[in-house]
């Protein structure tokens, strides 16, 4: 008998397979990812932004707070999407627009090698996230 997870698993794995191209604004409930437990609040709405590479597409949450990439392969269902592997995750912990994800990007204090190691870690995510959504000036 397989466990739960892994019938799970192969249900996402058959839908990703199955649907059809997402393309950039589309609109999903919520997203569902096969190795993990929900990133997104279910209450939120979930946006397609783009395609980063081949292999993995950015989302955000419609509220801004929340960007996050699927790789491997991503499909959606009865207004659900879903996901193979996440690739890059980044909370705002507040809700962005354009000028505040700008503003991100160029702002860092660190006092510690750990803390400037961070600060690079948060800007190429940043990078990724303003490579793939038109950021407006």
């Amino acid at each position: 008998m397989l466990s739960q997870k892994i019938i799970r698993k192969k249900r996402i794995y058959s839908i990703c397979e199955k649907s059809a191209e997402i393309n950039p604004n589309d609109i999903f409930k919520k997203v569902i990812i096969a190795d993990e437990d929900c990133i997104v609040p279910d209450e939120v709405s979930i946006v397609c932004c783009g395609n980063v590479n081949d292999e993995e597409m950015l989302f955000r949450s419609s509220d801004g707070r929340y960007y996050f990439s699927l790789k491997d392969g991503w499909g959606t269902e009865s207004g659900v999407l879903y996901g193979i592997t996440r690739g890059l995750y980044f909370d705002f912990q507040h809700p962005t627009t354009d000028q505040t994800i700008l503003s991100e990007c160029l702002t860092g204090h660190y006092r510690s090698w750990s803390g400037a190691m961070a600060f690079q870690g948060k800007k190429r995510t940043l990078e990724t996230i303003k490579s793939v959504v038109p950021l407006e000036r």
